[in-house]
Protein backbone atom coordinates (compact mmCIF):
# COMPACT_ATOMS: atom_id res chain seq x y z
CA UNK A 1 0.00 0.00 0.00
CA UNK A 2 1.45 3.33 -0.69
CA UNK A 3 1.77 6.01 1.41
CA UNK A 4 -0.90 8.51 1.40
CA UNK A 5 -0.39 12.02 -0.32
CA UNK A 6 2.28 14.26 0.51
CA UNK A 7 3.54 11.50 3.49
CA UNK A 8 0.63 11.87 6.32
CA UNK A 9 -2.82 10.84 6.87
CA UNK A 10 -4.40 13.84 7.85
CA UNK A 11 -7.33 13.04 10.80
CA UNK A 12 -8.64 16.12 12.32
CA UNK A 13 -12.06 14.86 13.51
CA UNK A 14 -12.67 15.56 17.74
CA UNK A 15 -15.26 15.07 20.09
CA UNK A 16 -17.34 17.78 19.92
CA UNK A 17 -18.73 17.26 23.53
CA UNK A 18 -14.71 18.13 24.84
CA UNK A 19 -14.47 20.96 22.68
CA UNK A 20 -15.79 24.15 24.06
CA UNK A 21 -17.19 26.38 21.29
CA UNK A 22 -19.13 28.90 23.48
CA UNK A 23 -18.30 32.39 22.92
CA UNK A 24 -16.75 31.96 19.59
CA UNK A 25 -17.95 33.89 16.55
CA UNK A 26 -19.70 32.28 14.07
CA UNK A 27 -19.12 31.91 10.08
CA UNK A 28 -21.57 30.83 8.10
CA UNK A 29 -20.39 28.73 4.93
CA UNK A 30 -22.08 26.97 1.92
CA UNK A 31 -22.79 23.74 1.26
CA UNK A 32 -19.59 23.49 -1.18
CA UNK A 33 -17.24 25.04 1.66
CA UNK A 34 -18.74 22.51 4.06
CA UNK A 35 -17.78 19.88 1.74
CA UNK A 36 -14.04 21.13 1.70
CA UNK A 37 -14.53 21.08 5.62
CA UNK A 38 -15.00 17.68 5.95
CA UNK A 39 -12.55 16.68 3.15
CA UNK A 40 -9.74 18.28 5.30
CA UNK A 41 -10.86 16.89 8.62
CA UNK A 42 -11.65 13.10 7.64
CA UNK A 43 -8.24 13.28 5.47
CA UNK A 44 -9.40 13.07 2.08
CA UNK A 45 -7.50 16.49 1.25
CA UNK A 46 -4.15 15.22 3.03
CA UNK A 47 -1.56 16.57 3.73
CA UNK A 48 -3.85 19.42 4.20
CA UNK A 49 -4.84 20.22 7.58
CA UNK A 50 -6.77 23.31 7.29
CA UNK A 51 -7.87 26.09 4.28
CA UNK A 52 -4.68 27.47 3.03
CA UNK A 53 -2.43 30.45 3.79
CA UNK A 54 -1.42 32.85 1.24
CA UNK A 55 1.87 31.03 1.62
CA UNK A 56 0.38 27.82 0.83
CA UNK A 57 -1.68 29.73 -2.34
CA UNK A 58 1.18 31.32 -3.62
CA UNK A 59 2.95 28.00 -3.91
CA UNK A 60 0.17 26.02 -5.65
CA UNK A 61 -0.70 29.12 -8.00
CA UNK A 62 3.03 29.47 -9.36
CA UNK A 63 4.25 25.74 -8.90
CA UNK A 64 1.50 23.30 -8.75
CA UNK A 65 2.74 22.26 -5.70
CA UNK A 66 2.51 22.48 -1.82
CA UNK A 67 5.90 24.79 -0.15
CA UNK A 68 7.28 21.61 0.69
CA UNK A 69 7.06 20.30 -2.78
CA UNK A 70 3.59 17.89 -2.61
CA UNK A 71 2.07 18.22 -6.00
CA UNK A 72 -1.26 20.33 -5.42
CA UNK A 73 -2.93 21.79 -8.34
CA UNK A 74 -5.64 24.05 -6.68
CA UNK A 75 -6.10 26.24 -3.54
CA UNK A 76 -8.46 25.15 -1.13
CA UNK A 77 -9.65 28.35 0.20
CA UNK A 78 -12.26 30.06 2.75
CA UNK A 79 -13.78 33.57 1.51
CA UNK A 80 -14.71 36.11 4.02
CA UNK A 81 -17.04 38.58 3.41
CA UNK A 82 -17.90 42.10 5.66
CA UNK A 83 -16.92 39.02 8.51
CA UNK A 84 -15.02 40.52 11.74
CA UNK A 85 -12.28 37.89 11.97
CA UNK A 86 -9.08 38.33 13.38
CA UNK A 87 -5.59 36.86 12.88
CA UNK A 88 -4.77 34.85 16.25
CA UNK A 89 -8.77 34.04 17.17
CA UNK A 90 -10.76 30.82 16.64
CA UNK A 91 -14.04 30.78 14.99
CA UNK A 92 -16.95 28.39 14.44
CA UNK A 93 -17.29 27.24 11.15
CA UNK A 94 -21.37 26.72 10.78
CA UNK A 95 -21.46 24.69 14.23
CA UNK A 96 -19.38 21.89 12.19
CA UNK A 97 -16.17 22.95 13.09
CA UNK A 98 -13.30 25.52 14.80
CA UNK A 99 -10.46 27.06 12.95
CA UNK A 100 -7.62 28.72 14.14
CA UNK A 101 -7.34 31.92 12.16
CA UNK A 102 -4.09 32.36 11.15
CA UNK A 103 -3.97 34.16 7.55
CA UNK A 104 -5.93 36.60 6.54
CA UNK A 105 -5.20 37.59 3.19
CA UNK A 106 -6.30 39.07 -0.68
CA UNK A 107 -5.93 37.41 -4.19
CA UNK A 108 -6.32 38.50 -7.45
CA UNK A 109 -9.26 36.53 -8.06
CA UNK A 110 -8.66 36.90 -12.06
CA UNK A 111 -5.00 35.70 -12.01
CA UNK A 112 -5.67 33.19 -9.94
CA UNK A 113 -8.91 31.84 -11.96
CA UNK A 114 -6.27 31.81 -14.85
CA UNK A 115 -3.43 30.42 -13.04
CA UNK A 116 -5.64 27.25 -12.05
CA UNK A 117 -7.58 26.59 -15.12
CA UNK A 118 -5.35 28.23 -18.17
CA UNK A 119 -8.23 30.61 -19.02
CA UNK A 120 -10.64 33.45 -17.55
CA UNK A 121 -13.37 32.69 -19.64
CA UNK A 122 -16.84 32.76 -17.55
CA UNK A 123 -17.77 29.66 -20.14
CA UNK A 124 -15.61 27.67 -17.60
CA UNK A 125 -17.84 26.54 -14.54
CA UNK A 126 -14.21 26.73 -12.19
CA UNK A 127 -13.44 30.43 -13.59
CA UNK A 128 -17.25 31.14 -13.11
CA UNK A 129 -17.04 30.54 -9.47
CA UNK A 130 -13.75 32.00 -8.85
CA UNK A 131 -14.82 35.28 -10.52
CA UNK A 132 -17.92 35.25 -8.03
CA UNK A 133 -15.65 34.92 -4.20
CA UNK A 134 -14.80 37.87 -2.71
CA UNK A 135 -10.96 38.74 -2.47
CA UNK A 136 -10.23 38.43 1.14
CA UNK A 137 -9.39 34.87 2.42
CA UNK A 138 -8.45 33.30 5.76
CA UNK A 139 -6.60 30.30 6.10
CA UNK A 140 -5.66 27.97 9.20
CA UNK A 141 -5.87 24.52 10.88
CA UNK A 142 -9.13 23.27 11.82
CA UNK A 143 -11.04 20.89 13.91
CA UNK A 144 -13.79 18.81 12.57
CA UNK A 145 -16.44 18.37 15.06
CA UNK A 146 -19.07 15.99 13.75
CA UNK A 147 -18.77 14.25 10.35
CA UNK A 148 -21.81 12.97 9.17
CA UNK A 149 -21.74 10.18 6.20
CA UNK A 150 -24.85 11.92 4.52
CA UNK A 151 -25.98 11.32 1.69
CA UNK A 152 -25.25 7.38 0.95
CA UNK A 153 -23.87 6.71 4.34
CA UNK A 154 -23.35 2.66 3.25
CA UNK A 155 -20.77 3.75 0.61
CA UNK A 156 -19.18 6.95 2.61
CA UNK A 157 -15.81 5.80 3.86
CA UNK A 158 -13.73 7.72 5.15
CA UNK A 159 -9.47 7.08 3.56
CA UNK A 160 -8.81 5.35 6.69
CA UNK A 161 -11.39 3.43 6.45
CA UNK A 162 -10.72 2.39 3.09
CA UNK A 163 -6.91 1.59 3.64
CA UNK A 164 -8.59 -0.60 6.76
CA UNK A 165 -11.01 -2.59 4.10
CA UNK A 166 -7.73 -3.15 1.64
CA UNK A 167 -6.08 -4.69 4.84
CA UNK A 168 -8.88 -6.90 5.60
CA UNK A 169 -8.88 -7.69 1.55
CA UNK A 170 -5.08 -8.21 1.54
CA UNK A 171 -5.06 -6.17 -1.28
CA UNK A 172 -1.43 -5.06 -1.82
CA UNK A 173 -1.86 -3.23 -4.80
CA UNK A 174 -5.35 -0.95 -5.67
CA UNK A 175 -6.02 0.84 -8.99
CA UNK A 176 -8.73 3.76 -8.39
CA UNK A 177 -11.09 4.67 -10.72
CA UNK A 178 -12.96 7.48 -10.67
CA UNK A 179 -16.24 8.25 -12.42
CA UNK A 180 -18.79 10.95 -12.62
CA UNK A 181 -21.60 8.78 -14.44
CA UNK A 182 -22.51 5.32 -14.61
CA UNK A 183 -20.78 2.73 -15.98
CA UNK A 184 -20.93 1.22 -19.53
CA UNK A 185 -18.93 -0.73 -21.65
CA UNK A 186 -15.73 0.83 -22.03
CA UNK A 187 -15.78 1.32 -18.15
CA UNK A 188 -16.64 -1.91 -17.62
CA UNK A 189 -13.55 -3.77 -20.52
CA UNK A 190 -11.09 -1.55 -18.54
CA UNK A 191 -11.71 -2.39 -14.87
CA UNK A 192 -11.83 -6.29 -16.43
CA UNK A 193 -8.48 -5.83 -17.48
CA UNK A 194 -7.10 -3.71 -14.81
CA UNK A 195 -7.83 -6.45 -12.51
CA UNK A 196 -6.36 -8.66 -14.18
CA UNK A 197 -2.97 -6.53 -12.88
CA UNK A 198 -4.02 -5.35 -9.51
CA UNK A 199 -5.23 -7.09 -6.28
CA UNK A 200 -8.52 -5.08 -6.63
CA UNK A 201 -10.25 -1.64 -7.97
CA UNK A 202 -11.60 1.28 -5.63
CA UNK A 203 -14.39 3.50 -7.13
CA UNK A 204 -15.22 6.41 -6.60
CA UNK A 205 -17.70 7.81 -7.55
CA UNK A 206 -18.22 11.47 -7.86
CA UNK A 207 -21.31 12.83 -5.55
CA UNK A 208 -21.85 16.49 -5.64
CA UNK A 209 -22.12 19.07 -7.62
CA UNK A 210 -21.29 18.11 -11.34
CA UNK A 211 -21.92 18.96 -15.04
CA UNK A 212 -25.36 19.95 -16.28
CA UNK A 213 -27.13 16.81 -18.02
CA UNK A 214 -24.94 14.21 -15.94
CA UNK A 215 -27.06 11.46 -14.21
CA UNK A 216 -27.97 11.84 -10.74
CA UNK A 217 -26.01 10.30 -7.81
CA UNK A 218 -28.47 7.57 -6.70
CA UNK A 219 -28.77 6.53 -10.28
CA UNK A 220 -24.72 6.09 -10.11
CA UNK A 221 -24.25 4.24 -7.00
CA UNK A 222 -27.01 2.03 -7.75
CA UNK A 223 -25.72 1.13 -11.43
CA UNK A 224 -22.44 0.42 -10.14
CA UNK A 225 -23.87 -1.73 -7.01
CA UNK A 226 -25.85 -3.53 -9.91
CA UNK A 227 -22.84 -4.08 -11.75
CA UNK A 228 -20.49 -5.19 -9.04
CA UNK A 229 -23.65 -7.64 -7.23
CA UNK A 230 -23.72 -9.39 -10.37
Amino acid sequence: MIAPHGGKLVQRVIDAEKKDVSGLETMNISVELQRDLKNIGTGVFSPLDGFMCYNEVESVLKEGRLPNGTPWTIPILLPVNGNTVKEGSDILLDNTAVMHVEDIFSLNIKEAAHSVYGTDSLEHPGVKRFLSLPDTFVGGKIQLLKSDREPFSQFNLEPKETRVLFRERKWKTVAGFQTRNPPHTGHENLQKTVLGLVDGIFINPLIGKKKPGDFKDSVILHAYKTMIDN
